[in-house]
């Protein structure tokens, strides 16, 4: 198809990703489908896309939600680090397993991958603070502001947590 036949366009979509969490009397929590089943889905938008696809993803920010469905909200950053994590072992490897504090499965392989290698790009929604920039760098890829007067504090901000070896805000 001829390039200026080509229609291009942005759509956003809300992909719910809610996890329900089991404890097991032995140790980790399991993951009952949840984001392994959003690996998948990601993955699929993304070969489709033709790999357009970027990943926005947010801890949340009301309690209450977060404790209905069955995250710890203190540590809700941390959980969403760990399925990233876990997800991004699905999309790089042929054959991949997990193993932490809130998810963990055993060798499992994980079709379609990404067409973006080796990752769709990862970006944290956020209010500012210093956290989320140290988010960034860690392992996402972008931020996405939650307010207007955030790009303002954006530079003062990301230079507290750069430079850093290999990565860049």
């Amino acid at each position: 198809m001829a390039a200026h036949g080509l229609i291009q366009r942005t759509v956003w979509l809300s992909l719910p990703m809610v996890y329900q969490v089991v404890s097991t009397a032995d140790g980790p929590v399991h993951a009952a489908g949840g984001f392994c089943i959003h690996a998948k889905e990601i993955a699929t938008l993304d070969h489709f896309s033709g790999g357009r696809f970027l990943f926005g993803i947010g801890a949340g920010w009301l309690k209450e939600e977060t404790e209905i469905m069955g995250g710890d909200f203190a540590h809700r950053w941390t959980q969403t680090q760990e399925a990233i994590l876990a997800m991004q072992a699905l999309w790089t490897q042929e054959e991949a397993e997990y193993h932490g504090k809130y998810y963990d499965f055993p060798p499992v392989r994980s079709f379609p991958k990404p067409a973006q290698k080796p990752h769709p790009p990862i970006i944290l929604g956020s209010i500012t603070s210093r956290r989320v920039f140290q988010r960034i760098v860690a392992w996402g890829d972008g931020w996405m502001a939650g307010e207007q007067e955030a790009l303002a504090k954006l530079e003062e901000l990301a230079q507290t947590v750069l430079p850093s070896p290999g990565r860049g805000v």
